[in-house]
């Protein structure tokens, strides 16, 4: 699609994933860490880094599961 359009306003005013254009534009909002972007408050809470080092590894990020191992032992 990026071949065939310039970008996602091209495809939204194409009439490509209508349906989800409001969604799609918020994502291309948190995804460029756009400070508008209307992100809800998230509650504050320590991070479990076992469970993030057992994400990223079950994903087949190895250096970064190697990472987060590190941050839970310490």
């Amino acid at each position: 699609l990026l071949h065939e359009y310039e970008g996602l306003d091209a495809m939204l005013a194409a009439g490509r994933f209508s349906a989800e254009a409001d969604a799609l534009r918020l994502y291309r909002h948190i995804a460029t860490l756009d400070p508008s972007a209307p992100v809800p408050a998230l509650p504050d809470h320590e991070p479990d880094w076992r469970a993030c080092a057992a994400a990223a590894d079950g994903l087949g990020l190895g250096r970064l599961a190697g990472r987060l191992a590190e941050a839970a032992s310490s």
